[in-house]
């Protein structure tokens, strides 16, 4: 297993069998110092609370990074 942080709170949990990216939020492509090439194909997206910095539903569109599954906790 292997785990990539990228920047303010966004990490990568690459399995070998899987790939899940943790809390894509604002931060992390702010500046341009990440791009969606970074992250490679993913399964799933995890989102562990819903503030700007963790949770950027317009970035995750707008940077088509939606995956089959988004995997959301307490979206309010």
């Amino acid at each position: 297993m292997r785990v990539t942080k990228y920047l303010h709170s966004c990490l990568l949990v690459d399995t070998g069998a899987a790939r899940l990216l943790i809390d894509p939020g604002r931060f992390t492509f702010v500046e341009g110092r990440v791009t969606p090439e970074d992250f490679g194909e993913l399964d799933a997206i995890a989102v562990t609370h819903h503030h700007p910095d963790h949770a950027d539903p317009d970035a995750l569109t707008r940077e088509r990074l939606l995956p089959p599954a988004l995997v959301v906790r307490d979206w309010r």
